[in-house]
């Protein structure tokens, strides 16, 4: 377990539930810009040691499918990961806008969908 205060690593696994497509993902980040005042999507992200079913168990992942990548491929495609809420809640920040180009890009660093673990 950790805390909201960890830094998120570059090696870190991050799972976002469902498929993220592109029209998904910007729905969503248009949801947190309302809220938040910046476009932004939600996914979970742990410490290099955890598992893909530790962050889809830790975060309550409801979809069917999920997909997984690292804090450090979704930095390099330039977005930044930070903690949020309680752990291991993050957030992808689409700033300043997230249009296609970006939701494109940031759907690019994820692995293929794959079956949830830990399906509800």
């Amino acid at each position: 377990m950790g805390s909201e205060n960890d830094p998120v690593l570059d090696e870190a696994l991050c799972v976002r539930g469902g498929l993220m497509g592109v029209s998904s993902l910007l729905k969503s980040a248009a949801r947190a810009k309302r809220r938040e005042g910046a476009p932004g999507i939600s996914v979970f992200c742990g410490h290099p040691e955890s598992t893909v079913a530790d962050l889809v168990g830790a975060g309550d992942i409801p979809h069917r499918q999920i997909r997984v990548s690292t804090a450090g491929a979704i930095r390099s495609a330039g977005f930044t990961v930070r903690r949020q809420g309680r752990w291991p809640h993050c957030t992808v920040d689409m700033s300043p806008e997230a249009d296609e180009a970006s939701a494109s890009r940031l759907a690019a660093c994820f692995g293929e969908p794959e079956l949830n673990p830990r399906p509800r």
